[in-house]
């Protein structure tokens, strides 16, 4: 799989800000400790993977950060390391949340109630 974005942002840690090295995928934004393990042939194992289906919501803050806040109810903030631009990163990602963030598209014929008969809604248990 091509990688939509790649580059250096910086994980926030309690220790500080880490410089890692991130590919973005369609479904996935993974990310490397160096350059050269993300461009291996065949590329390592990354060192760190977030589903894009398990982002809630994505804030940019005006410290040029990055804020995803999980379904997990945990929090990521990526920053763009000094001489870099966030703002495709941004763009990228919310185009591709988008999908993952829209309602199920919904069965106009399982919600046309047929003349005649009437059937009771699910039950879950």
């Amino acid at each position: 799989t091509i990688p939509v974005r790649r580059g250096f942002l910086g994980v926030h840690r309690k220790r500080g800000i880490e410089p890692r090295y991130f590919l973005l995928f369609e479904d996935r934004l993974d990310y490397y400790q160096r350059i050269e393990d993300a461009e291996a042939d065949p590329p390592l194992d990354p060192r760190g993977r977030l589903a894009l289906a398990d982002v809630q919501d994505l804030r940019s803050t005006q410290e040029r950060s990055l804020v995803f806040a999980l379904k997990s109810q945990q929090t990521l903030v990526l920053s763009a390391l000094e001489g870099s631009d966030l703002g495709p990163w941004v763009d990228d990602l919310r185009a591709i949340l988008r999908i993952y963030q829209q309602p199920p598209e919904k069965d106009p014929e399982k919600e046309q109630p047929q003349s005649g008969s009437h059937q009771p809604p699910p039950v879950f248990t």
